[in-house]
């Protein structure tokens, strides 16, 4: 069976299921060049079909693991028959589902896309994982060229749960699936059961820790909470936690049912922000004619707390603002670390001692290492794509194994990572050399890397990198000042072979999606790829998963001593990664780079 799974809203995806194997994903911003868009069109969809000798009329069923109102190219349509579910089963009642006067088509069910927010099918609301739909493209031209394919609408947590299980050889586990989703804690949380071919929904944790977190980054001045919430991860290892963060972490983090008042999210999270930082909160209005510079700033990007904030942007790397964005990240990480003891008490005896972490909460890497050293579960499952992009994975693969009963099939790091389309080689340039490649590296030379088919997911894991050395200490603010142009504060991170990573990492499992932040035992010897904090956000790596890069750090262990590369995502700051080799080129031929590598080409300046 050949299934499209697609995720609708911010990080818009693609992926293509066949027999229950992902064959091809994709995040929309990759092709439309615009970070976390929400675009979904043709050329996105052609992108998974057309290689595989493929159109949509060859797709046998389209399913949606996530799906809000921000585009008009793909809307799901209902039948007639589930109008009552829609109606009183949304898990947000500020938007209903079903209206007077929406229009049936014949054959086509209800059009119930238009002022809906989707998280839906909720299962606290009702136990469904799925709903049936006609998915429409082109939907805009529904009396024209619109393509309309059977399909079905899974549950958003769900689809994530999916998405970290059914690609796993694990036989079975709890899951818990968290994430920024708001609304309420049933819509943001949610802990499932899996075994064998099966996944059941068991309850929801209740929590909003992510939506808060978020919000943080957000009136903290770092920038809106959808793009930036890696930095403020970064910044907090500068800050030291406060005395309200450890002592009262609790009051931020209580489950969304058990607050008495402040009940809408928004709201709660502007007080438990105030309450935690003591910083007033103030209205960007209150600024108008006095600071336009600030209001200038915060007008760009996708800012859920546009009008509200606690701090200056221009605050941002003051000691203070350092030691609240500690304070967050200590109350995350306590909220986490008993949610998953919640999890291993209520799942006792069907956890198998091992937890799959999933949702766009598990891509803080500090967090993760917290859960990893101190839970009850004995193993720790992630998956590279943890955020609304995965759903289009998880919601494909939920549809082929659990409903269509397909054989569960596992796949490599390799094939759960690199998830893009292969690309001819390039005309320019001369044949790749490892030890020209190498010795470069260990001269300091910084080379962007181009390799087979692209990551899926936000970590660039040696197919789309710049690489550079890990031992030079300027190296950090060389790539900063050269090529990346990101914050000073925010770390580079390392690649280490898996056979050497206890030698230089604490970290006693391996890391192939660079989801973990580990202490570094000689971080003298590597001080670009080390933080303040004395940690690295860590990818291991096995010749299996990628053996250009591997037998690369190899050859530049030779020069220096040390079996790790520094590596950082193949885009410039505010830019998607490349995707394409033209674009690798053009980004090599515009910026300050020494060399690039593409496929079994390179090119020097």
């Amino acid at each position: 069976m050949k299934i499209l799974g697609l995720n609708i809203g911010h990080d818009a995806a693609v992926a293509l299921v066949v027999d229950s194997k992902v064959i091809n994903a994709i995040s929309s911003e990759r092709i439309i060049r615009e970070k976390k868009t929400n675009v979904l069109n043709w050329d996105v969809i052609n992108y998974v079909l057309h290689p595989n000798n493929l159109t949509i009329d060859d797709i046998d069923l389209v399913v949606i693991g996530g799906s809000m109102p921000w585009t008009n190219f793909v809307k799901p349509y209902f039948p007639e028959d589930k109008m009552e579910f829609w109606m009183f089963g949304n898990n947000n009642p500020r938007h209903n589902s079903l209206e007077p006067g929406y229009q049936l088509y014949e054959g086509r069910g209800y059009d119930v896309f238009v002022n809906t927010q989707f998280y839906q099918p909720m299962l606290p609301f009702k136990q469904e994982d799925f709903l049936p739909a006609n998915i429409v493209f082109d939907a805009e031209d529904f009396d024209g060229g619109a393509v309309v394919k059977p399909g079905w609408m899974i549950n958003h947590h769900t689809a994530h749960a999916a998405s970290v299980y059914y690609t796993s050889d694990i036989p079975q586990c709890a899951i818990l699936s968290v994430d920024a989703s708001g609304v309420n804690g049933y819509s943001s949380s949610a802990v499932f059961i899996a075994k064998d071919d099966d996944l059941t929904w068991v309850y929801s944790p209740d929590s909003t820790i992510g939506t808060f977190y978020n919000a943080m980054t957000e009136l903290l001045g770092y920038g809106p909470g959808l793009t930036k919430s890696g930095t403020l991860m970064g910044a907090s290892s500068y800050g030291t936690p406060s005395k309200v963060a450890i002592e009262q972490w609790r009051k931020i983090s209580q489950k969304f049912s058990n607050r008495d008042t402040l009940s809408d999210d928004s709201t709660f999270n502007i007080w438990a922000g105030a309450f935690l930082t003591k910083e007033f909160p103030k209205s960007i209005r209150q600024n108008i004619g006095r600071d336009e510079e600030h209001i200038e700033y915060r007008s760009k990007g996708d800012w859920a707390y546009y009008h509200h904030y606690l701090t200056h942007h221009n605050e941002r790397t003051t000691q203070k603002v350092f030691d609240h964005a500690a304070s967050v990240q200590y109350v995350f990480e306590q909220t986490l670390l008993e949610m998953v003891d919640e999890v291993y008490e209520n799942t006792k005896g069907l956890n198998n001692d091992t937890l799959c972490l999933i949702g766009g909460s598990f891509l803080n890497c500090k967090a993760n290492y917290e859960i990893l050293k101190k839970s009850k579960f004995k193993n720790i499952h992630l998956y590279p794509a943890c955020g609304d992009d995965g759903t289009s994975v998880g919601a494909a693969l939920f549809t082929a194994i659990k409903m269509y009963n397909e054989p569960r099939i596992y796949h490599t790091p390799a094939e759960c990572a690199y998830t893009g389309i292969e690309y001819p080689e390039i005309n320019q340039g001369i044949p790749y050399n490892q030890k020209v490649i190498a010795k470069m590296l260990a001269d300091s030379k910084i080379v962007a890397w181009f390799d087979g088919g692209s990551e899926f997911g936000p970590r660039a894991l040696g197919h789309r990198s710049f690489l550079a050395n890990p031992c030079d200490p300027k190296m950090k603010d060389i790539l900063n000042s050269r090529v990346k142009h990101r914050e000073w504060f925010r770390p580079f991170a390392p690649i280490v072979v898996k056979e050497r990573v206890m030698d230089w990492f604490d970290i006693p499992v391996e890391s192939p999606y660079m989801l973990y932040t580990a202490p570094v035992k000689q971080p003298w010897k590597v001080p670009s790829i080390t933080h303040i904090d004395k940690t690295a956000r860590v990818q291991t790596l096995d010749r299996e998963m990628n053996e250009k890069i591997y037998d690369l750090i190899l050859e530049f262990e030779q020069h220096t001593g040390v079996p790790i590369i520094l590596n950082t995502s193949l885009n410039v700051n505010g830019q998607p990664i490349v995707e394409t080799p033209e674009e690798a080129l053009e980004l090599f031929h515009s910026s300050d780079i020494d060399a690039i590598v593409i496929n079994n080409r390179m090119l020097i300046k």
